[in-house]
């Protein structure tokens, strides 16, 4: 198996710095790196992939500079990112799913991909991978695309992985 993860509100809270990313005041956010968290065991989740000797990459909207500084403050080693500039088009498009599954040199049908957001789920399903659902970093609201699997906790998701 091979797992994509989403970066922000799926591995860390950046919640913080949302108004700023989503402004494109990346000055704004970096300043804000150092507040940002880890949310709680998915240091444990990567050490797992490892040991399993999963392939993993990280897919975000965000430029790579921002995501490689994320990846490298919480220490989380991935296999490979796709990051803004990595596809023209971006998620809810499959674009950025497909290109993470052509880098790690896996097959759609054994690939996890794991977000928090409508786009997330939609881009996993039109790129023909395994949906999961990351309900722990999220704020109140619907959805309205069901996922394959839903993570209410990073337990949850560490008892998939291990089963």
């Amino acid at each position: 198996m091979a797992y994509i993860f989403d970066l922000d509100q799926t591995l860390v809270d950046s919640s913080i710095a949302e108004q700023y990313r989503n402004q494109g005041e990346w000055k704004s956010v970096f300043s804000m790196i150092s507040q940002f968290e880890l949310y709680e065991g998915i240091d444990d989740v990567f050490r797992i992939l490892h040991e399993k000797k999963e392939k993993i990459c990280v897919v975000t909207s965000s430029p790579e500079r921002y995501c490689k500084a994320v990846l490298k403050k919480f220490g989380l080693q991935a296999d490979a990112t796709v990051c803004y500039h990595d596809t023209a088009r971006h998620k809810p498009y499959p674009d950025p799913i497909l290109k993470a599954i052509e880098l790690l040199g896996v097959s759609n049908q054994y690939t996890v991909s794991i977000g928090d957001s409508d786009k997330d789920i939609i881009a996993s399903q039109e790129a023909g991978v395994i949906s999961g659902l990351a309900l722990w970093g999220r704020q109140m609201g619907s959805f309205s695309v069901n996922a394959d699997y839903v993570f209410e906790t990073v337990d949850d998701l560490k008892k998939f992985i291990i089963t």
